[in-house]
């Protein structure tokens, strides 16, 4: 009998790899900075794309598994589980653990509301045409410090295009901690007794906590100014 393998602790690895890489560029390169946000110039793009990716393949390896079938034998799911993987995966998100366990998240609130802009974020990305209109989305994460500012990435007095301000140390760690809280949110919707078996793959998404980030710029800034 073949062993099952699970892919999504490996995805949302890289986006976690891609974001150490991004911030040993940033570190050790003249490069754009604002606090703990700096540009980094290949990473964060992959790293969009491949949040997303871990959360739908958290969802096909734990609730749309075998396991989750031998579990919740009578779910509706089963009756449209082929056509599950035409839906987009915001919608995805919400309507498995909905019919599975008669409960899911709020799409109105934190996280899903942010993962519904890592999606878009997500698809431009996948479908860039060279647009020179930025994104009406852009000005939000840049507001959070997650995209890079106008004022902070600038060439000879002219603005970069708007993907470079989404090549970002903060960007890739907001779309790697955005990928980790859905898990988790999905898995508070599973029943207590189950729990441990069809949410088992969410200690792989474990957030990059900011004091962290801040400590080793800190330290780094100390090294540089003695």
């Amino acid at each position: 009998m073949t062993a099952m393998m699970t892919i999504s602790g490996d995805l949302i690895a890289y986006v976690r790899s891609a974001f150490i890489r991004g911030l040993d560029y940033a570190i050790t390169s003249d490069t754009v900075r604002q606090g703990i946000n700096a540009y980094t110039p290949i990473e964060a793009y992959p790293a969009y794309i491949t949040a997303v990716a871990s959360v739908e393949a958290f969802l096909n390896e734990q609730l749309l598994s075998p396991i989750a079938q031998a579990i919740y034998p009578k779910s509706c799911l089963w009756g449209i589980h082929n056509r599950i993987d035409n839906l987009s995966i915001q919608t995805k998100t919400i309507l498995v653990p909905q019919l599975l366990f008669g409960r899911s998240l709020d799409n109105s609130t934190q996280p899903a509301q942010d993962f519904g802009l890592l999606v878009r974020v997500r698809d431009d990305l996948v479908h860039y045409k060279m647009k020179q209109k930025a994104p009406k989305y852009l000005a939000d994460l840049s507001q959070r410090r997650i995209a890079l500012t106008s004022e902070q990435v600038h060439s000879g007095g002219q603005d970069y295009a708007w993907p470079h301000k989404l090549s970002s140390t903060e960007g890739i760690r907001w779309a790697h901690n955005t990928a980790c809280k859905v898990v988790h949110k999905v898995v508070e919707c599973i029943p207590e007794p189950h729990k441990d078996v069809l949410g088992s793959l969410a200690t792989n998404f474990q957030e990059i906590r900011e004091e962290d980030v801040q400590a080793l710029w800190m330290s780094h800034d100390a090294a540089a100014n003695p």
